[in-house]
């Protein structure tokens, strides 16, 4: 397999911003950000495709556990100058909030009178996904690090389109 351009990121053969590295991920700021803080969290073990994938990468693989060793450092790095930084600080939501969507992953977080939703879409197709549950009083949401767009929650739902591996972070008032 050919060298990536990741694993000469990791190899140092190309210089990157490193902003947190263990010995499963290394972090790193993107070259052409599209948000004020926008990094790159990359597992070291290159893998050329899905099959080639082993149950130790799964363990490590796409999903929410990984915040105490990788996330949380970079989060506590950022501080809290970002609009992200609460939602990602506190502890999952107990609404029952749903998505219907092939392929999605989303984490619910409330901070005050705030509503937090952290979704993001493995690969595959583009997709509209479907969000339920929401309190009723969750109306119009920023669409954080995409402003000036915004989502509105009618009769507690509402839809957003997603590529592959994109991320949204939606914020509601529910005040």
């Amino acid at each position: 397999m050919e060298e990536s351009i990741f694993a000469k990121i990791i190899a140092r053969k190309i210089p990157a911003k490193i902003e947190y590295e263990d010995e499963s991920y290394i972090v790193i700021h993107d070259i052409k950000p599209a948000a004020p803080v926008h990094v790159l969290v990359i597992p070291k073990r290159q893998i050329a495709s899905l099959n080639e994938i082993t149950a130790e990468d799964a363990k490590l693989g796409w999903n929410w556990t990984f915040w105490n060793r990788v996330l949380r450092p970079v989060i506590e790095e950022i501080g809290e100058k970002s609009p992200l930084y609460p939602a990602l600080v506190a502890p999952n939501s107990k609404l029952p909030i749903q998505c219907n969507g092939e392929g999605m992953e989303f984490v619910v977080r409330e901070v005050g009178d705030e509503l937090f939703i952290l979704a993001c879409k493995r690969e595959g197709a583009t997709i509209q996904a479907k969000f339920s549950g929401l309190p009723a009083n969750a109306g119009l949401a920023d669409v954080l690090f995409e402003s000036p767009r915004t989502v509105e929650a009618k009769n507690g739902q509402f839809t957003d389109w997603f590529g592959p591996f994109e991320v949204h972070v939606y914020r509601f008032r529910t005040r």
